[in-house]
């Protein structure tokens, strides 16, 4: 009997706690405020197009942004010669 009595109340309890969290919900509801519609003025101007000269004065060394690397294999035996071979001679 006495488990029966427990069982009801606890019942009770977790039906009194959903519909007052329900409760809590449905009155948390606020109105979104009207936008008022508001016109705006704008002022205008004509172009008149015309050539406008781009001069960008610059001091330093030069580099590519994108560099590339560009090798020739040919085909044979190097032989050695007088002068010493270095990288980007012809």
């Amino acid at each position: 009997m006495r488990k029966i009595i427990l069982f009801i109340i606890g019942l009770v309890l977790i039906l009194g706690a959903f519909f007052a969290a329900k409760w809590i919900i449905d009155s948390n509801v606020k109105e979104q405020p009207r936008a008022e519609k508001i016109v705006k003025t704008v002022f205008t101007e004509t172009v008149n197009n015309q050539l406008v000269p781009v001069v960008i004065p610059t001091n330093g060394i030069l580099t590519a942004k994108n560099r590339l690397e560009l090798f020739a294999e040919v085909q044979g035996v190097f032989k050695n010669s007088a002068h010493p071979f270095k990288t980007g001679q012809e």
